[in-house]
């Protein structure tokens, strides 16, 4: 589940997944998606019965796969509570706050670099909804995330937690989204 781009109740199941699927279609191939875990869609993409997985940022793909060109891009930010919004230049100014972030997730080298040093403090969740609940609840300072994804989540699944929630104006980096074969 990334909506917009995969997701099992979105129209087509998402947008990403209709591109791949008519891309596929005029090469005679049809693609069964299936919805999983993050984590154990990268563990499942290993078996046999799968080709791998899907959307994957570079720093996802893991050791044995190969990165398919990219078919999407879109910019990965911070949500935040509205009532004490981020306020940085450059990822260091973050230094002390608690982001939340996604299991497995690759985020950005400069990031990963900064919460290794521990200059960044993190919260780990299994998945960006948990995250977005974390941030609406005042748990979290923030918490990054693709934000063509916070936006479809607050616009649809967690309309209530909009009123509380807000994306930082300020973008990490464009992430190119990949499949992982």
């Amino acid at each position: 589940e990334w909506p917009p781009f995969t997701c099992e109740k979105c129209p087509d199941q998402g947008a990403g997944v209709k591109v791949l699927r008519e891309a596929l279609k005029t090469k005679g191939i049809e693609i069964e998606f299936v919805f999983l875990p993050w984590s154990r869609a990268i563990a499942d993409g290993k078996l046999d019965q799968y080709i791998g997985y899907y959307p994957a940022w570079m720093e996802d793909i893991q050791e044995g796969f190969t990165a398919s060109s990219p078919l999407y891009s879109s910019p990965l930010g911070f949500i935040e509570p509205k009532s004490r919004p981020l306020k940085w230049e450059k990822l260091s100014d973050l230094k002390g706050k608690t982001i939340g972030v996604v299991q497995d997730y690759g985020n950005t080298k400069a990031f990963n670099e900064l919460v290794k040093a521990k200059v960044i403090l993190t919260d780990i969740a299994t998945s960006d909804e948990i995250n977005v609940k974390k941030v609406a609840a005042g748990r979290l300072d923030a918490a990054i995330i693709d934000i063509n994804n916070a936006k479809w989540f607050l616009m649809n699944d967690y309309k209530a937690e909009a009123s509380k929630i807000q994306i930082n104006s300020k973008i990490i980096e464009p992430k190119d989204l990949h499949i992982a074969f």
